[in-house]
């Protein structure tokens, strides 16, 4: 998570840099920069919005089983 919210900073940050041309990295290198964190996003995004489905399918338990959520969640996604 706290990947995901350095992305959201870091990303219009280096944008805006590359435009006042203080960065060094060359458009192609700016843009794959960008098009990781925006997969990064997605897939994260991705992967909670299925670990919840599971957690309600599951019966909504109340502790214990985030994780297995998450991770089922994850091997689901990526197996995509």
């Amino acid at each position: 998570m706290e990947k995901l919210r350095k992305a959201d900073q870091i990303l219009p940050s280096r944008a805006a840099d590359y435009i006042r041309g203080e960065i060094t990295a060359t458009p192609l290198e700016l843009v794959k920069e960008i098009r990781r964190g925006l997969f990064n996003r997605l897939r994260h995004r991705q992967i909670s919005d299925r670990a919840y489905e599971l957690w309600e399918q599951g019966g909504r338990p109340m502790t214990g089983r985030d994780l297995d959520f998450w991770l089922a969640a994850e091997r689901e996604i990526d197996a995509r």
